[in-house]
C-alpha cells in the first residue's frame, strides 16, 4: 500500500484502527474478561467506521466473537459489551442516520450499482462467482496468503479461527463481489492475514522440528534440517540472476527518501526494536 500513503486515501488510517481494534481480541484468551480492552477495541471500530464504511464490519463482528470466545461470560459483562457497542453505533448515528434514510428514498444513492459495475469492468467478468475468481488471481502472489486461510483454519487457535472465518474470508469474498476494482478496499484484511499467515507457518515449523528432534530417527532429521536450508537457497538462486539483483538494485537506489521507501524502512525497523526490547 506504500503507493498510497501519498494519495490521501482513508484505507491505511481505517485498517489501522480496524487492526488496532482487534489487538485486545487477539492477544487475550478471553476477550469479554478485559474490559478495557473491550471499550477501546469498540470505540476504535466506531471511529474506523466514521473514517470509511468498511469499519462497521469491524464494530459488528467484535461483540460476536467476545461472545463466542468468552469462557464465562456473566450478565454484568454482557450488558457492559452492549452498552459500548451502543456507544459506538451512537456516534455513527450523526454521519450513517441521515445518509441512510435518503438512501431509503434512493437507493442509487449508496453506490452498490456503481462499485458492482467497476469490479465487473476491472475484473472483465459480469459473473459473480468469476468476477470474486478473477480477483483473487490478480494479487498475484498474494494470492497464496489467502489460500493458506483454508488449511490455517486446522492449525490456529479458536479465536484466531473465528476471524478467519468471521472476518477475513467473508470480507475477502464481498471485496471480490463488490469492490475489487480496487486492491486498496481489501486493506484491512492485509494486517489480520499476516497474523494468521504467521501463527500457521509457526505451527508447521514447530511440527517440522519436532519431527527433526526425534532421537530414534536421526539421520533422517539432520537431513530434513539440511533440507529444510538448502531448498529456499537452491530455489533463489536459480529465480535471481546477477542481472536482475543488479537491476533491482539500481531501480531501488533511485527511490531513496521516497515515501514509499520510508514506510519499507519503518515496516522493517520498527518490529525489529520492539522484538529486541521484548
Amino acid at each position: 500500500m506504500g503507493d498510497y500513503i501519498t494519495e490521501g486515501y482513508a484505507d491505511i488510517p481505517v485498517a489501522f484502527m480496524c487492526f488496532t481494534a482487534l489487538v485486545p481480541y487477539l492477544r487475550d484468551e478471553d476477550f469479554l474478561q478485559d474490559k478495557k480492552g473491550v471499550i477501546l477495541s469498540l470505540l476504535l471500530a466506531a471511529a474506523a467506521a466514521l473514517t470509511k464504511q468498511v469499519g462497521i464490519y469491524i464494530l459488528v463482528i467484535l461483540p460476536i466473537l467476545a461472545l463466542l470466545t468468552s469462557k464465562s461470560r456473566t450478565r454484568r459483562q454482557i450488558l457492559s459489551l452492549l452498552f459500548w457497542f451502543g456507544i459506538g453505533v451512537v456516534l455513527l448515528l450523526p454521519w450513517y442516520l441521515p445518509l441512510g434514510i435518503q438512501v431509503l428514498h434512493d437507493s442509487s444513492i449508496s453506490g452498490f450499482s456503481t462499485y458492482i459495475a467497476l469490479s465487473a469492468q476491472t475484473q472483465n467478468s459480469a459473473s459473480p462467482f468469476l468476477r470474486i475468481g478473477n480477483a483473487f488471481v490478480n494479487l498475484g502472489k498474494y494470492l497464496a496468503l489467502y489460500l493458506f486461510l483454508i488449511p490455517a483454519l486446522f492449525l490456529v487457535k479458536q479465536r484466531y479461527r473465528l476471524l478467519v472465518i468471521y472476518f477475513l474470508i467473508p470480507y475477502s469474498l464481498l471485496w471480490g463481489f463488490l469492490a475489487s476494482y480496487d486492491t486498496r478496499n481489501l486493506t484491512i484484511t492485509f494486517a489480520s492475514l499476516a497474523v494468521i499467515t504467521g501463527l500457521g507457518l509457526e505451527t508447521i515449523m514447530e511440527f517440522c522440528f519436532k519431527i527433526a528432534r526425534k532421537d530414534q530417527d536421526r539421520a533422517a532429521g539432520s537431513g530434513f534440517s539440511v533440507l529444510l536450508v538448502i531448498l529456499p537457497v537452491g530455489y533463489f538462486a536459480l529465480k535471481l540472476s546477477d542481472a536482475k539483483l543488479l537491476k533491482s538494485w539500481q531501480s531501488e537506489q533511485s527511490q531513496i527518501f521516497h515515501p514509499r521507501s520510508m514506510l519499507n524502512f519503518t515496516a522493517w525497523i520498527v518490529p525489529i526494536r520492539i522484538a529486541r526490547r521484548s
